[in-house]
């Protein structure tokens, strides 16, 4: 083999490896341009979790708020019935309302 058959040989196995480190590295760039959007949209989808997070434990409260409000609620009504309960009993007897009757 010649010198210049060498050199060409030579040449061709250069331009070859250059196109497969181009190659390469255009799709090293492609994975990292991807990688930067997908964290962009994790970061995005984080967020989002957190307010809904946040909403939700504030229905959770909501449940809390109204399972107190119909507590409080039956509390009340228990009271009233009591209260008609000495009232109907305080009729039959004939003590005036109020005070014991002083």
């Amino acid at each position: 083999m010649t010198d210049a058959g060498v050199v060409h040989r030579w040449l061709l196995g250069l331009a070859a490896a250059l196109i497969v480190v181009i190659i390469a590295a255009t799709l090293v760039l492609v994975i990292v341009n991807h990688a930067r959007a997908i964290l962009v949209s994790v970061t995005r989808s984080r967020h989002a979790v957190s307010r809904v997070h946040s909403n939700v434990a504030a229905i959770a409260e909501l449940g809390a708020a109204a399972t107190t409000t119909d507590r409080i609620l039956a509390g009340a009504l228990g009271i009233e019935a009591k209260v008609h309960l000495v009232a109907d009993a305080l009729e039959r007897t004939n003590v005036p309302a109020g005070r014991g009757g002083r």
